[in-house]
C-alpha cells in the first residue's frame, strides 16, 4: 500500500491519483478494515496523494460520502 501511494504522490497525472485512492476504498472495504482504521488510512493517503483537479476531487468525495452512507464497499466504475 505504501509503494502504490508513493507511486501516485509521484505522478503528475491527476487521473492515476483518482484512481489510486478510488482502488484503496475499495480495498479495504474488501478487507474489512473498522471504519476508524479506514478513516485514518484514507485521511493519510489524501494528504500524500495531494490531488489538485476539483473535479476529480469532487467525484472522489461523492464516492466516500456513498461509502459512508452505504457502510459498505463502494464499487467504483
Amino acid at each position: 500500500m505504501l509503494y502504490a501511494a508513493k507511486f501516485a504522490m509521484q505522478t503528475k497525472e491527476e487521473l492515476r491519483k483518482f484512481n489510486f485512492l478510488r482502488k484503496t476504498i475499495e480495498l479495504l472495504g474488501e478487507r474489512g478494515w473498522s471504519l476508524n482504521d479506514k478513516r485514518d488510512l484514507l485521511l493519510f493517503t489524501e494528504r500524500i496523494v495531494n490531488m489538485k483537479d476539483e473535479a476529480l476531487m469532487a467525484k472522489y468525495s461523492e464516492i466516500l460520502r456513498q461509502y459512508k452512507e452505504e457502510g459498505a464497499p463502494v464499487r467504483c466504475a
